[in-house]
């Protein structure tokens, strides 16, 4: 253990702060998120990734404590948010090389609330064990749309509470339709679009698939290489993860399968979507998408405050089931299409918390097996 100097602050804008009798005392009265007090990291922090440990005593208001570079502005490490009253030892990981690293204190407030409290020490810690470390990477994401069990009694669990037996209710009836259509997927070469941090991708390689997955999202992509890292599993491991959108998506020769959670209702294109994937496939997909309750063939522009499933902000194009079916079948598949009761129970549905068993239930969710 080393230990960092208190009395080496910095403070800024209309931070308060006082180093004396062991500790540094702090008021942060900046907006959230704005720098509030830092601590320099610098000099002998060799050899990343390392544990930094923070005493610390937030008396009112909320702060972050996390690792940035002040050189850079960005993130080099973890963070962790505590909400007062609150007296203990957090760690936060500094695993990125940086110009100017330091341990950053900032209000986590909305609004015009004051962060109160002092920090006792702040030290590196050198004997962290695996498991730790492993708890601690995955804090440096500040969403996880799935849980996962990290190995070595470590775990991350989904930011939304609740989500998880839906995911494995929608996750059981597309390996279902996947058997259906195309029989053992062993040896097969396989496509998850839209794979997020691999949650599917990962089964279905565990079940002997050949597995590609494809994200537009970066952070997602870099939590599916972590996920690969902490697996001893091989057909894990040899995922190949890549960071692309459907469209622009070009292998070098098509797949056996695609397969596709989640995407469809995202698609500002939904016909040059459904085109690429009838192009990345020799057999055909399984696909899933929330649709608009609707016996039409439709498209409706939807958002968060229609549907749970759009992300806050988001303007879609909510297709209906009918309507993906016309796509699905003007770019050359032969389509069928269930809704969740043909291939699940009522019961299982019924088991998820209300907000998702009703997209389960209300007619606002379809999966597709496309063959060629």
């Amino acid at each position: 253990m080393r230990e960092v100097s208190l009395s080496n602050f910095e403070a800024f804008k209309d931070t308060r702060a006082n180093a004396s009798g062991g500790r540094l005392e702090f008021e942060i009265a900046s907006k959230q998120w704005d720098y509030g007090l830092a601590l320099p990291l610098s000099g002998f922090w060799q050899k990343l990734p390392k544990v930094v440990e923070a005493d610390i005593e937030l008396k009112s208001g909320a702060v972050r404590v996390e690792c940035l570079d002040l050189k850079s502005h960005g993130e080099c490490g973890g963070k962790v948010t505590l909400a007062a009253p609150f007296r203990g030892k957090v760690r936060v990981l500094l695993e990125k090389p940086a110009g100017r690293p330091v341990l950053m204190v900032r209000n986590a407030a909305p609004g015009a609330s004051r962060a109160v409290g002092a920090l006792y020490a702040v030290a590196r810690l050198d004997n962290a064990d695996p498991a730790e470390f492993r708890r601690l990477k995955a804090g440096t994401w500040d969403y996880w749309h799935y849980s996962y069990d990290l190995g070595q009694g470590a775990r991350v669990e989904a930011t939304i509470d609740g989500i998880m037996p839906m995911h494995r209710l929608n996750q059981k009836i597309m390996l279902h339709l996947l058997k259906t259509g195309f029989g053992d997927i062993a040896g097969k070469r396989i496509v998850d679009v839209a794979c997020a941090s691999g949650f599917h991708t990962m089964e279905m390689a565990r079940q002997g698939g050949r597995m590609v997955g494809v994200d537009i999202d970066a952070p997602s992509i870099e939590q599916a290489r972590f996920l690969q890292q902490c697996s001893d599993v091989k057909t894990v491991r040899d995922i190949r993860f890549e960071l692309s959108g459907l469209h622009g998506f070009k292998p070098a020769e098509p797949f056996d399968i695609g397969f596709c959670s989640g995407l469809f209702y995202h698609l500002l294109d939904p016909v040059g979507g459904a085109q690429a994937l009838f192009n990345l496939v020799k057999e055909g997909a399984v696909v899933h998408s929330h649709i608009v309750d609707s016996p039409e063939a439709i498209m409706a522009l939807a958002d968060s405050s229609k549907y749970k499933c759009c992300f806050d902000g988001e303007f879609a194009l909510m297709p209906s089931r009918s309507m993906l079916e016309r796509i699905f079948a003007h770019v050359g598949f032969k389509v069928k299409s269930f809704s969740p009761r043909d291939v699940v129970s009522d019961a299982e549905i019924d088991s998820l918390a209300p907000e998702f068993s009703t997209l389960f239930a209300s007619g606002n969710t379809a999966y597709y097996l496309l063959t060629k």
